[in-house]
Formats: structure tokens, sequence, C-alpha cells
């Protein structure tokens, strides 16, 4: 439910600058980090997995749960006519009844290690 940095999950965790460090060592950019840098870091990265740390992406826990047994569609957030609304901001729910999109995957089902395309 967790992963740090990312968009596909339902909470994300933030890199530490000493994590991103740590990081950079492993792929040969940086010197190594002393043993007590590399713990601090490690134990904030620790710290930041806290719920009440990470961001929460309720879009992606709305498709996990809720858009798998129903075909009814929900806001992502309040909007304001006239105002600009986001790309980012639009109804959360299944393809062709929240959007339309001719290009869209359903990732549950698959074949040979191939997933169907709708």
């Amino acid at each position: 439910m967790k992963r740090i940095e990312t968009t596909v999950s339902p909470y994300s965790i933030l890199f530490s600058d000493g994590y991103k460090n740590i990081l950079e060592y492993w792929r040969g950019n940086v010197a190594k980090p002393s043993e007590s840098e590399a713990y601090t870091a490690m134990m904030e990265l620790a710290n930041n997995t806290a719920s009440s740390k990470c961001s929460y992406h309720k879009d992606v826990h709305d498709a996990q749960f809720r858009q798998i047994v129903t075909d009814e569609t929900k806001p992502f957030s309040q909007q304001k006519i006239p105002g600009t609304i986001h790309m980012s901001e639009y109804d959360m729910g299944k393809n062709n009844f929240a959007y339309y999109d001719i290009d869209a995957a359903n990732y549950q089902l698959s074949t040979n290690n191939s997933f169907i395309i709708k």
C-alpha cells in the first residue's frame, strides 16, 4: 500500500536527502556515506513511512476498491465554474463513465504474460 516517491500506490513515502545520497552511492556517483550518515538517513526514511507523513493518492485507492464493484463516478475535488479544471482532477471512475479513452487497459486480466487491451 506504500511505495517510495510514486503515484501508483495509495500512499507515497517521501525521499529524504540522506536516502537520495545512499542511492547515488549505490549507483557509483558519490562517495560512501559514513555509518552514522547512513543510519540517520535510513531512520529518517523509516519515520517517513508513517501514513500521516505520506502523500495520499485517493484516486489510486478508489480505483483499487470502489471502482471494481460499481460504475458510479465521484468527483476528484469540488470545482468552481468559471475556473480551471486541471486534467488530474477529473471525476474518479471507470472508462466510459468518468472519462473516455480508446487506449484503456485491464491489468487484472492477463494471458501468457500479455495484458488485455479493451
